[in-house]
C-alpha cells in the first residue's frame, strides 16, 4: 500500500507547537505557575483526509484546534497553512485568511446568537469577507441551507424555533458558507441526542466529499473517531503520544494509552468478552506533569526508565507514529 504522505498533499504542519497559559495570584497578578495545555506538538494534516483528534478531557485537544486556526495564539512554534506561516500574521493579514478555515463547536445553542435570524447568522461571513451584491449572498445562503438539508423557506426563523441537531446543521452551514478548505470540528456532535448524533456525522462526511473539506474531527470518544477518520492522533496532557491509519488502529495501536482507550469500546456483541484495561489514579495536572513519560503514573506497564527520560515520537511504519519507551528497546 501506497503511503499518505506520497498520496496527498499536506495542507497544514504544525511545528513544535507550545500553548502555556500563566496560573496568576493574588491583587497584583503574579505569575506562580503555567498551565501546559500544548506543549511541543508537532503534526500534518493531509489535503481532503479527515484527522481525529482523541483524548480525555483537559488534555489539550481544543486549544490545539483554536491554534491551528488562531483563535488563540501560540507561545511558540509555527502553523504552516496551505505554506503560508499563520503565526508570523498581522491580525489584518490573518483576517484575510480566515475564510480558509472554519470551526464548528460542540454547543450549537451557544454558538449561534438568539436574536438574530439563522439567514442573518451565516451572512455574517459573506458580508465581512466583501460578498457585497446582496442577491448573490441569499443565492449561496440558500445552496448552504439546502446542502445542510435545512429549507431555505427557514431564513427568517430564529434558532430557538429549531431542534438541537437541526441547530448544529445551522452552525455547519455558517462554518461553510465561505468555502473553506479547513473545517475543524470541536466535539460537534457531543451535546446531541444519541439517535441525532449518526445523522450529523453522516452529513459532515458527506459534505467532505462534495466540497473536497479538510477535517479536524476533536473528539473525547475513540468509537466515533474511528467511524469518521482517515487517521488518529492521540493526545495526552498536552503532546501528541501517537498517529496512524484508523483502519489499522484496532490491530496495530502500540502506546499503553491508545491500548487503554481502545479496550474501553464495548464490542458490538454481548457473548464477546474482551480484557478491560484500567487506568488507576486521575489524570495529572498541566502545571505540573509528571518527568519523563507524562503517563507513567497511570501507565500498566512502566519501566525504570519512563519516569526519568521523555520518550521521543518514533516513526514505527509508514504512517504510524508513537512514543513510548518500550518501542525504541
Amino acid at each position: 500500500m501506497v503511503g499518505r504522505k506520497k498520496l496527498m498533499k499536506k495542507l497544514v504542519e504544525i511545528k513544535n507547537l507550545i500553548r502555556h497559559f500563566p496560573v496568576q495570584k493574588g491583587i497584583f497578578k503574579r505569575t506562580v505557575g503555567l498551565v501546559k495545555a500544548v506543549d511541543n506538538v508537532s503534526l500534518d494534516i493531509y489535503e481532503g483526509e479527515t484527522l481525529g483528534l482523541v483524548g480525555e478531557s483537559g488534555c489539550g485537544k481544543s486549544t490545539l484546534g483554536k491554534l491551528l486556526i488562531r483563535l488563540l495564539n501560540p507561545t511558540s512554534g509555527d502553523i504552516i497553512f496551505n505554506n503560508k506561516n499563520l503565526t508570523s500574521y498581522s491580525n489584518k493579514e490573518l483576517r484575510k485568511q480566515r475564510q480558509y478555515f472554519q470551526i464548528i463547536f460542540q454547543d450549537p445553542n451557544s454558538s449561534l446568537d438568539p436574536r438574530a435570524t439563522i439567514g442573518n447568522s451565516i451572512e455574517e461571513g459573506l458580508v465581512i469577507h466583501g460578498v457585497k451584491n446582496s442577491q448573490e449572498r441569499q443565492k449561496r445562503i440558500s445552496e448552504i441551507l439546502n446542502l445542510v438539508g435545512i429549507s431555505a423557506n427557514a431564513i427568517e426563523r430564529f434558532p430557538h424555533e429549531f431542534s438541537g441537531g437541526q441547530r448544529q446543521r445551522i452552525v455547519i452551514a455558517r462554518a461553510l458558507i465561505l468555502k473553506p478548505k479547513l473545517v475543524v470540528c470541536d466535539e460537534p456532535v457531543s451535546a446531541l441526542d444519541v439517535s441525532v448524533q449518526a445523522q450529523v456525522l453522516n452529513l459532515l462526511n458527506d459534505l467532505k466529499n462534495e466540497l473536497s473539506l479538510t477535517l479536524l474531527f476533536i473528539s473525547h470518544n475513540l468509537s466515533v473517531v474511528e467511524n469518521v477518520s482517515d487517521r488518529i492522533a492521540i493526545m495526552y496532557l498536552g503532546q501528541i503520544i501517537e498517529s496512524l491509519d484508523s483502519s489499522k488502529f484496532a490491530v496495530s495501536c502500540k502506546h499503553p494509552y491508545s491500548e487503554a482507550l481502545l479496550s474501553a469500546i464495548p464490542l458490538p456483541d454481548p457473548n464477546i468478552q474482551k480484557q478491560r484495561i484500567v487506568l488507576k489514579g486521575d489524570v495529572p495536572s498541566p502545571i505540573n506533569p509528571p518527568s519523563g513519560c507524562r503517563f507513567h503514573t497511570r501507565c500498566p506497564k512502566k519501566i525504570s526508565i519512563c519516569d526519568k527520560s521523555e520518550p521521543v515520537l518514533l516513526e514505527l511504519a509508514e504512517d504510524h507514529k508513537a512514543s513510548c519507551h518500550l518501542l525504541s528497546r
